[in-house]
């Protein structure tokens, strides 16, 4: 499991917390702990209208283009 935390200001980017281009938390939010990123983007959507998954740290399994909906 990894934590997640999404960027509160401007556009919204998910990041794990081991990730070299997490901004400094300061005006990050805790989403919380999730077994895949893909869980992580589900949760943050329900927040957050747009979300962008990092794509170095958030490995989807798509390109960024085709995950803008997640069911």
């Amino acid at each position: 499991m990894s934590s997640y935390y999404i960027k509160k200001y401007g556009v919204h980017e998910l990041h794990q917390s081991n990730c070299v281009w997490l901004p400094i938390r300061k005006g990050m939010v805790k989403l919380g702990e999730f077994d895949s990123a893909l869980e992580a983007l589900k949760k943050a959507r329900v927040l957050y209208d747009e979300v962008n998954p990092c794509s170095t740290c958030c490995s989807i399994g798509k390109k960024r283009s085709n995950i803008m909906s997640v069911d």
